[in-house]
């Protein structure tokens, strides 16, 4: 038996109940009682996208929502060229960044240097750098699944140390993310491996306790948080877990802090924010505190979910209608991706999202719509090829 986790509907419903859940679950004081306004927001959204995903997917026909690996055999050869453009423009890129910044990250903590990754690259170019590297690494890793040249496979490897190299986890965490979805979608996933899997997790999540606690110079440092009668069972497991905790459950607290008490403007100001470059923000001097429209709950657990901006400029009820919206798009890609290529890359892109829907809104943030203009641009090259081989038909007939 195969398992596909990278379904949007299942995604979407296993991470947001794993949410609810562990927010009621009350283990640490800065976390408020679910409220009815909260929980109404949230299964008003696990209802739309059951409606739509349940609506779409009758529409399309069963053989269809199958995945033939050798349907994808006639476009990869047009992959192959469009990725190998796009890592130049990459590689060239980033050699540029590399000579203004003098030097990346990783070197600069080696030599105890007074800088980080924020001080790394241009802004906003670093952004579409960002978008060229996550494209491609996904596309490579996916022509390796169809394929399986092992060629594909190293290139793949060696570009996974980048995000190392850059101390950069947010984009460490959504290569993998982008690739498991294409492997869960093209393979599935056994049980057996789904274990694995487990395990793996786990120790990433005991590893990402580990750097936590060695970047903040302070071990278990959350634990001052834990509830009494709790304080002995963390102090006894690996500090990953309440990292993670904390982290999972503070976005959607701030939501529950918020949500009765917001006056929407009913300008579309938090909501795409984000997709303005940075550099464009900094020329209009636009105050980073300013990009938060809710009252935090503790100033250093600083996200809301995808959900704030939306609250805050268009109220409850708009939100959900806007979230359908983005769930319709999100179901249509995951759904024609079954049979186009460019289409699984940009839900490749949309599964990130909606996985990191309980921390931030990326769906409206530049260097992930940039990735979807991206797949769309090669679904149009693969519509000339196809109209340059008939007219070449023609013409010789």
């Amino acid at each position: 038996m195969k398992l596909n986790i990278a379904n949007p509907l299942v995604s979407y419903i296993s991470i947001w109940l794993l949410t609810i859940f562990l927010v009621n679950l009350q283990l640490t004081t800065n976390l408020l009682p679910l409220n009815t306004s909260t929980l109404i927001l949230v299964f008003a959204n696990i209802i739309t996208f059951i409606v739509i995903y349940t609506i779409f997917s009758v529409q399309v026909s069963t053989q269809k929502q199958i995945f033939y690996k050798n349907s994808f055999l006639p476009q990869i050869v047009l992959l192959r060229k469009y990725i190998k453009v796009l890592l130049l423009l990459w590689l060239a890129g980033t050699i540029f960044e590399i000579i203004i910044s003098g030097g990346g990250p990783l070197q600069w903590a080696l030599i105890h240097l007074v800088k980080n990754y924020t001080n790394f690259g241009i802004k906003s170019f670093h952004g579409l750098m960002n978008s060229l590297y996550l494209f491609s690494t996904t596309a490579i890793f996916f022509d390796y699944l169809i394929c399986g040249k092992k060629k594909a496979l190293i290139i793949c490897l060696v570009l996974l140390l980048w995000p190392v190299i850059m101390i950069e986890r947010g984009i460490l965490f959504g290569i993998i993310l982008q690739m498991f979805c294409v492997y869960s979608i093209a393979k599935g996933l056994r049980l057996g491996s789904a274990f694995k899997g487990l395990l793996l997790l786990l120790g990433v999540l005991i590893l990402f306790g580990v750097i936590g606690d060695i970047r903040t110079a302070e071990a278990k440092p959350f634990v001052n948080l834990v509830v009494e009668q709790h304080k002995s069972f963390f102090s006894y497991i690996p500090s990953g877990f309440l990292w993670v905790y904390v982290y999972i459950t503070s976005p959607l607290n701030n939501i529950i802090a918020n949500i009765d008490h917001i006056t929407p403007t009913f300008t579309p100001f938090y909501s795409f924010i984000f997709f303005v470059p940075t550099a464009i923000r900094n020329f209009l001097s636009i105050d980073p505190q300013q990009l938060e429209p809710l009252h935090l709950v503790a100033s250093n657990l600083n996200v809301s979910t995808f959900y704030s901006g939306f609250i805050a400029d268009f109220g409850m009820l708009w939100t959900i209608v806007i979230v359908a919206i983005i769930q319709l798009i999100v179901t249509l890609f995951y759904l024609i991706g079954r049979s186009k290529i460019w289409a699984l890359l940009g839900y490749s892109v949309l599964f990130q999202c909606v996985v990191f829907s309980i921390f931030f809104n990326l769906f409206f943030s530049w260097v992930y719509v940039f990735q979807i203009v991206l797949a769309v641009l090669f679904n149009e090259i693969i519509k000339n090829s196809f109209i340059n081989k008939q007219v070449a038909i023609c013409t010789n007939s």
